[in-house]
């Protein structure tokens, strides 16, 4: 009995999908519905690359100029008394 009801369920799933994909004409494309061509998508990228590139140029300027006034006396510090020693 349950076998028949399994059998049963299993070709009403198969006349199920076979009329819906029948009824669309053909299986939906595979991926997205709005393609992005491949020379689109690299031309955002560069840009998008180039901005990267001056967030991170800035970013060590902004930190660098900081730490060089931070390090800078440290090291005329140590070269003094390295230089008064010899």
């Amino acid at each position: 009995m349950f076998q028949l009801v399994l059998t049963a369920c299993r070709c009403y799933a198969h006349l199920a999908m076979s009329s819906a994909s029948e009824i669309a004409g053909s299986p939906p494309p595979l991926g997205p519905h709005d393609r992005e061509s491949f020379f689109r998508a690299q031309q955002r990228n560069r840009r998008a690359t180039w901005r990267m590139t001056m967030f991170a140029a800035l970013a060590a300027l902004v930190m660098g100029v900081p730490l060089t006034l931070v390090i800078t006396p440290l090291f005329y510090v140590v070269t003094l008394v390295m230089a008064h020693r010899v």
